[in-house]
């Protein structure tokens, strides 16, 4: 399993600007049945209002990792991740709920059709699973 690692991005907005998104010192381990595998490795990254980040790797690097970090549908084996000065780690269940009700998420899972945009048709995917496959 390839990983992303010691990843220190210096901010393109003013410093002064507090951070929306922060991960601090992050590492991320998985158990496996060769053991406990990397997918992230001391991850560092502050994202302020303004900014437009991508994120892009190979398959296996750790992007959707990275990301379900900031919802909180995985903790950080180390590390802390900060959502608008909130530690998501910190939080309980009505506070997880209340922070991803403020964060919209398209899981990669939801396969683009070829004659319709890609965010409309991974939304509609997304939110109706049962729907027939025509209308995918």
């Amino acid at each position: 399993m390839a990983s992303a690692s010691a990843a220190s991005v210096e901010p393109s907005a003013t410093t002064d600007t507090p951070a929306i998104v922060e991960f601090c010192g992050i590492t991320k381990q998985f158990s496996t049945d060769r053991g406990e595998e990397p997918a992230l490795s001391d991850v560092t990254l502050s994202i302020r209002t303004g900014e437009i980040f991508g994120i892009v790797g190979e398959s296996g690097a750790g992007k959707s990792t990275l990301l379900e970090l900031v919802n909180g549908l995985t903790l950080p084996t180390e590390g802390t991740v900060t959502v608008g000065g909130i530690d998501v780690a910190g939080l309980d269940r009505r506070g997880m709920r209340s922070l991803r009700r403020g964060i919209g998420t398209v899981f990669q899972g939801c396969i683009c059709s070829a004659t319709a945009p890609c965010a409309r048709t991974s939304v509609f995917r997304c939110a109706s699973p049962a729907a027939p496959a025509r209308a995918r």
